[in-house]
């Protein structure tokens, strides 16, 4: 049962989740342990199961838990969001936990600027089981270096940046958005299943609000074999298949309605962004057999020309071996299949 306090909440947490239930109460337990005072705190949890430890657990709490058997991401969000009363609204995916600091992070980083729409921090990627991944080049990917120390920096001035790691605008757990941006895009956002967290960051864009980087590390991101964009870890090849093909379809959809929604309507950064989202997700589709996906895949040299060129003036990193996409996209299905099944892109 809702507890409703006197005044407004400062931060609602979403914690949403669909059809998985192992990870969700340690998520709950990180929330818990935040060093804010509770009476600034909303937690919505949102899920399509009910489960007697879990409700007790939030119930407990004052959390305010929501049961909704709608599968799409973006719908699910939105209902939590037009619930939320914070005035900072910020997700927990449900196989992910917050660092006791996390919160206070970023209500410090709100208070302290009027003008900020988005902030994103850093993160420490964990495996299945909570135990941290060793591997150098996967916790750089979480916490690179330019994203180290903290900053500030207006929306009008992304261009001027020297490097963006796509860290910048990726994973919602370690994101937090003013509420009252959203309050215009929400249709918007309830048409997308992934593509989420980039189109928070795009949409702080287009309100014209400062965005924060916090250096520090205060999100655990888990990966493991049932992550929706982690599929190398599926223990089973049949496994892999059946969730890549529901990602690339998920993924060319979303970026669709994101080009339709933000091209030629903001300023020059979204539409270049936009154009590398829109690209990225076919010229990885292209690497696939025609039975992955229901989208056409069809990729010219300009087109891998044209994601270089506008990830070089967003000041994204980019692969050079993008251009083996393109020798790739050409080969039969047999021999993608073969790739495919060897190498689990």
């Amino acid at each position: 049962m809702r507890k409703r306090w006197e005044l407004p909440p400062k931060i609602t947490v979403i914690v949403p989740a669909y059809e998985r239930r192992q990870y969700i109460l340690h998520a709950l337990k990180s929330i818990d342990r935040q060093t804010i005072n509770r009476d600034s705190l909303e937690v919505i949890v949102t899920k399509n199961f009910k489960d007697d430890v879990i409700d007790k657990f939030a119930e407990e709490r004052g959390y305010v838990n929501v049961v909704m058997n709608e599968k799409r991401y973006g719908v699910r969000l939105a209902a939590a969001i037009e619930e939320a009363r914070g005035e900072v609204i910020t997700v927990l995916e449900d196989d992910d936990l917050f660092h006791e600091s996390r919160l206070s992070d970023v209500l410090h980083a709100f208070a302290a600027n009027e003008k900020l729409l988005y902030y994103r921090n850093n993160a420490i990627p964990v495996d299945g089981l909570g135990h941290l991944i060793e591997n150098k080049k996967v916790q750089l990917g979480h916490s690179p270096e330019p994203l180290k120390e903290s900053f500030t920096i207006k929306s009008t001035d992304l261009l001027e940046l020297k490097y963006m790691p796509t860290a910048f605008w990726t994973n919602l757990s370690r994101q937090a958005i003013r509420r009252d941006t959203l309050y215009g895009h929400i249709d918007v956002l309830k048409r997308l299943s992934t593509g989420i967290d980039p189109f928070l960051f795009l949409v702080s864009i287009a309100e014209n609000g400062d965005l924060y980087n916090s250096g520090k590390a205060l999100t655990y991101i888990r990966l493991h074999d049932e992550n929706d964009s982690f599929h190398r870890l599926a223990r089973s090849y049949e496994t892999y298949k059946q969730r890549k093909r529901d990602y690339l379809i998920k993924q060319y959809e979303s970026a669709i309605v994101i080009k339709k929604y933000f091209y030629g309507k903001y300023n020059e950064f979204i539409d270049k962004f936009v154009e590398v989202m829109y690209l990225y997700a076919i010229i990885t589709g292209s690497l696939f057999p025609n039975y992955y996906r229901n989208f056409p895949a069809a990729i010219r040299l300009s087109d891998i020309l044209n994601y270089i060129k506008y990830k070089r003036q967003i000041k994204v990193p980019y692969d050079r071996k993008v251009f083996l996409a393109y020798l790739v996209s050409k080969f039969p299905d047999s021999i993608k299949e073969w790739l495919v099944r060897r190498f689990r892109p």
